[in-house]
């Protein structure tokens, strides 16, 4: 009951210095006003083309294919140019993966494979591991 009533008193004293006015180093009140010019504000409030709800990433402008898709601002936590190589290696990544994965489908075995699984495809070698018992693939 004490912890209830500790953590209530601390919540409320929370919302009670939400509202206090901030006070600068010569504990005055800051009152300065931020000035946009009008290109800011309309660039701040552009939309993203591909999704209309949420705002247009500013990094993005200018690279070839934009059309404001950075849903989670990666652009703004990171360089353009890491998040372009990322890009580029993850593609390929997953070309070699799609690749190995059809050249099993189509018979192309490897020599050290273990014993009994010779015989299997994609989707039956997926379904042996998935059973918890890897060396009895059927």
């Amino acid at each position: 009951m004490l912890l209830f009533i500790l953590a209530v008193l601390l919540m409320s004293t929370r919302e009670a210095f939400s509202f206090a006015p901030v006070l600068n180093s010569v504990n005055k009140p800051n009152s300065q006003l931020s000035v946009h010019t009008t290109q800011e504000i309309t660039a701040l409030s552009e939309r993203a083309p591909c999704l209309p709800f949420l705002l247009r990433p500013q990094n993005c402008k200018g690279y070839v294919g934009d059309v404001g898709f950075d849903p989670l601002y990666f652009s703004d936590k990171w360089e353009m140019e890491y998040l372009r190589e990322a890009e580029l290696k993850h593609g390929r990544v997953c070309m070699l993966a799609w690749t190995g994965w059809v050249a099993v489908d189509l018979g192309l075995r490897v020599s050290y494979a273990p014993e009994g699984w010779e015989s299997l495809n994609s989707l039956s070698a997926h379904d042996a591991l998935v059973t918890g018992d890897p060396s009895d693939p059927q």
